[in-house]
């Protein structure tokens, strides 16, 4: 669920930082925000929910 919110808010907040900076005659540095604002969420994402998984192979245990 956490991790919806980060998304959503990161995504969506960006965006509106974007939309509003335009609309006042600032592109550029809507630009950047977006820029930063997606750029933060995709490493908050990755160091905090998906860094931390282990990805291996199964190990099989022999018997014999």
């Amino acid at each position: 669920m956490a991790l919806l919110l980060v998304v959503i808010s990161g995504v969506v907040g960006s965006g509106a930082g974007v939309w509003v900076l335009t609309r006042v005659g600032y592109p550029r540095l809507g630009t950047i925000v977006f820029a930063l604002g997606y750029g933060g969420v995709t490493l908050l994402v990755y160091y905090y929910w998906i860094r931390p998984l282990e990805f291996a192979a199964p190990r099989w245990e022999d018997d014999e």
